[in-house]
């Protein structure tokens, strides 16, 4: 059921012409970019209006893969992108399945089926980046979540998901930085408990080679052909020093506010109303009181944990907390106009939190 919406837009597209337009336009043809290897294959993500670009190329290198199987043509990256987000939500329900079982499976692919109904069908007809990385997002918690419990072998899945969306978009950074940190504190932990001190140069190496091709390699090399490189640009945006700095920062109320509207009793999620700016379209943020539900609701899980001895539920409770903290933060952070596409992330940590 998760996977329908995605096989219906591949029934519908497959064999069948698609002209992209704006912003997924380039994005086809920066993917077309990447073979044969060049002076033009993309060694950062998505062009920003800003003047620089999303961190990482991975998300143009595995979209040209596959769509190379389809003739490299415009339809062929729309299925890309959609085989893509397959991977995601089939992903997300095998790892349920093998560590927790159909009782597991069940709350995780609701997730992943609500996120993509409450962003609605049409992201599946278009391509871009912002739309391909929130299926992920919902599998890199679930990772972490297993990671933490001490499943060290699951380390290398989980850091290539977190390059995966860092790369496809900045609005990811924080939220993924957070969650993978939580990930790697939580299996030490575990491992100690376990009476492992310390653990195995294998558990590190896979995902170190990992950061290392996908992320520092890439880097360097952009930053010789285009000294001083993106990276610098990233960062003189985040202190305020780019085209964006003399923007408004959102602030924490809010950012807060923007994050409640997916914990309101009725969210968007669960098909209630989302407002938006009339001329921008921007959402409309709601009272950051409505975060009092989902501090309730992880204060309930983690209490049950505690008195049930269910250490998985204790963990799921720091968790989705430490997500929302750093989705907060990173929410305050925003300058300019808050356009939803943004933060995409917010609905699946309201899902996450709700469900």
């Amino acid at each position: 059921m998760a996977l329908l919406p995605a096989a219906v837009a591949l029934a519908r597209h497959v064999g069948r012409p698609f002209t992209p337009v704006g912003d997924s336009a380039l994005f086809d043809l920066r993917v077309h970019d990447v073979w044969p290897p060049g002076p033009l294959t993309p060694l950062t993500g998505a062009y920003s209006r800003m003047g620089w670009s999303h961190p990482g190329p991975l998300l143009y290198w595995l979209e040209a893969a596959l769509a190379a199987l389809g003739g490299r043509s415009p339809t062929a990256t729309l299925v890309a992108q959609v085989v893509l987000e397959v991977l995601a939500v089939a992903w997300t329900a095998r790892l349920a399945w093998v560590t927790g079982g159909l009782r597991r499976v069940l709350p995780w692919v609701a997730v992943q089926a609500v996120v993509a109904a409450a962003l609605g069908p049409e992201r599946l007809l278009v391509v871009w980046n912002p739309d391909v990385a929130t299926p992920f997002f919902v599998l890199l918690l679930l990772q972490a979540w297993v990671v933490a419990g001490g499943a060290p072998r699951r380390l290398t899945g989980l850091t290539v998901v977190a390059v995966l969306l860092v790369d496809a978009h900045v609005g990811y950074v924080v939220p993924v930085a957070a969650v993978w940190t939580w990930a790697v504190v939580g299996l030490v932990r575990s491992e100690r408990r376990a009476g492992n001190r310390v653990l195995r140069a294998t558990t590190w190496i896979p995902p170190a080679v990992v950061v290392g091709l996908l992320v520092v390699v890439p880097a360097a090399l952009d930053a010789l052909r285009r000294p001083p490189g993106n990276l610098v640009a990233l960062v003189d945006a985040a202190l305020g020093r780019g085209a964006s700095g003399h923007e408004a920062v959102l602030g924490l109320h809010g950012g807060l506010a923007l994050l409640a509207v997916e914990l309101r009793w009725r969210p968007p999620w669960l098909g209630g109303p989302d407002a938006a700016q009339p001329f921008t379209g921007a959402p409309v943020g709601a009272s950051p009181a409505w975060l009092l539900i989902g501090a309730v609701i992880l204060g309930a899980v983690w209490w049950t944990g505690r008195r049930a001895g269910r250490a998985d539920l204790v963990r799921l409770a720091g968790l989705l907390a430490t997500a929302s903290a750093a989705g907060a933060v990173t929410l305050a952070a925003v300058r300019g106009t808050p356009f939803e596409y943004l933060f995409y992330w917010r609905v699946a940590l309201g899902a996450g939190v709700g469900i």
